[in-house]
């Protein structure tokens, strides 16, 4: 078995006489070898000097490991687990715009291997920085909720449908509304990249918003109550009478109490001269 050190010896050795160790200006300068295994070899004044070394930079290792990072997040988004409450027709979709940012990821990988100093891994560290994985997070999230406020959607459709007493026709107006709304959040969701802006998801959000307001319009239909047991309604033949009503008493001060004592008309008036008993 063949040893890699020592096949680097004998490449500089071979490199050496070809070179003639013993000119006074090779053997001054010294001459400069890399070996397939990762070895430097230095020829210096007739002697071969064989070392490892580090075949990137510090900020070319800190950028591989970025991209190490990165494409073990898009990964995990492939995950099953992941794309649990997805229709078939959105987990391809999905699956289709993770394989695109890999295949850019690794297009970084290689421009970080090629680049040929620090302002060019500069460069390619600022179209790393520009990859959000977590993206994805957020339009897996919005896929699932989609799905349950759609089912909503679905049984307002049968609910308003199975209403014939009364005008139901403002709650079909939101449900439809609704519908739209997560169909374009939806559409939204689906186009979400590696590389989509935070307003390009706020944008999903908004839809959600008014999906969610149109629904509340639609269960104030389905619960409402008919005008004629209004409480509130003059007309109303269950209103009750206020008991404080001032017409529905007796006004104990009332002249023509026929007890009160005063009154000029009572037949035992002790005054009257005419009274009998006088």
């Amino acid at each position: 078995m063949q040893h890699p050190m020592r096949n680097a010896v004998a490449a500089a050795l071979t490199a050496a006489v070809a070179l003639g160790v013993s000119a006074p200006a090779a053997s001054a300068a010294g001459h400069h070898e890399a070996t397939a295994h990762g070895h430097h070899v230095v020829v210096k004044h007739g002697h071969v000097h064989v070392t490892k070394f580090a075949k990137h930079s510090a900020h070319a290792r800190q950028a591989l490991r970025e991209v190490a990072r990165l494409d073990a997040r898009l990964s995990w988004v492939t995950r099953d687990s992941r794309l649990v409450g997805l229709t078939d027709d959105q987990k391809a979709a999905v699956l289709a715009n993770v394989a695109a940012d890999q295949a850019a990821v690794s297009a970084l990988k290689d421009a970080v291997l090629a680049a040929g100093g620090d302002a060019d891994l500069r460069s390619v560290r600022a179209s790393l920085r520009q990859v959000r994985a977590e993206a994805y997070t957020v339009a897996l999230v919005d896929l699932r909720r989609a799905v349950g406020l759609q089912a909503t959607v679905d049984q307002n459709t049968t609910d308003l449908a199975a209403i014939t007493d009364r005008d139901v026709s403002a709650g079909v107006a939101a449900n439809d509304q609704a519908s739209t709304a997560l169909a374009d959040a939806v559409a939204k969701a689906l186009a979400v990249t590696a590389k989509s802006s935070k307003a390009d998801l706020r944008a999903i959000n908004a839809d959600f918003v008014t999906a969610n307001q149109a629904l509340e319009t639609v269960e104030g239909v389905l619960t409402g109550v008919d005008d004629s047991t209004d409480p509130t309604d003059p007309t109303d033949p269950t209103e009750t009478t206020d008991p404080t009503d001032s017409t529905e008493t007796t006004d104990p001060t009332d002249s023509t109490d026929p007890t009160d004592p005063t009154d000029p008309t009572d037949p035992t008036d002790p005054t009257d001269p005419t009274d009998p008993i006088v």
